[in-house]
């Protein structure tokens, strides 16, 4: 499918980051608790979307477009783009990690991960 095992890591951290968003954006992850005038307590449970708006939706486009900027690069600025995504994936997730984060480190690990994975050419003259 791809022409590198590199290509590949970096496509499935793509697929990742893209249900992170999803989950992010329309799992029910907000408890907002509503007392009445009779002390009575209900809990309501509200996605990230139906509690934040479509603001949601702007911190949300920067992971998205850390893990596509790879893919979408060719030539020789591939390495360095995928490198500079790549560590800012994972910058992202880690300042975010007490709340969207955490959904975004399955990606994190896989983008860092495919900057290390040797290339094809590589694995060639290895053998």
């Amino acid at each position: 499918m791809f022409a590198s095992p590199r290509r590949t890591a970096q496509f499935i951290a793509f697929v990742l980051t893209v249900a992170a968003i999803i989950a992010i954006v329309f799992v029910p992850s907000y408890s907002i608790e509503t007392t009445s005038s009779d002390h009575g307590a209900s809990y309501v449970v509200m996605s990230a979307y139906a509690v934040n708006g479509g603001g949601i939706l702007v911190p949300l486009a920067f992971p998205f477009v850390f893990a596509v900027s790879p893919l979408l690069t060719r030539g020789r600025a591939w390495r360095p783009v995928s490198i500079v995504s790549a560590v800012l994936l994972a910058l992202f997730t880690l300042v975010a990690i007490l709340s969207m984060g955490v959904f975004l480190i399955p990606a994190a690990i896989v983008e860092l991960v495919a900057v290390f994975v040797p290339s094809r050419a590589w694995a060639h003259r290895a053998a």
